[in-house]
């Protein structure tokens, strides 16, 4: 029964996280966007930049080529959200954006 229960709680977590869309909060610096919900795996990674680069690029302009014309492009799942730079030591792994 135990198991049972864990298998349907882990089966549910896992539909939760297929079926959440990936939610573009901010884009910074020309070419990061920050999402919520980004998926775990590689492969629905790359799905969801495959469907969705035509939008990005009509709404944010995102990617921008280079003059050999290649591209980058950052995704930053974020998590809960931004933390604030306090200046102190226990900040110093944070990222700042203009």
């Amino acid at each position: 029964m135990i198991a049972g229960v864990i298998a349907a709680a882990a089966g549910g977590w896992l539909l939760w996280q297929y079926l959440t869309p990936v939610e573009i909060v901010a884009v910074h610096d020309e070419d990061t966007i920050l999402v919520r919900h980004f998926p775990y795996l590689k492969s629905r990674q790359i799905a969801w930049w495959e469907a969705n680069k035509e939008k990005i690029n009509a709404d944010y302009g995102i990617p921008h080529k280079y003059s050999d014309g290649s591209y980058g492009v950052v995704v930053m799942d974020f998590g809960k959200g931004y933390r604030v730079d306090r200046g102190t030591d226990q900040d110093a792994d944070l990222l700042c954006f203009d």
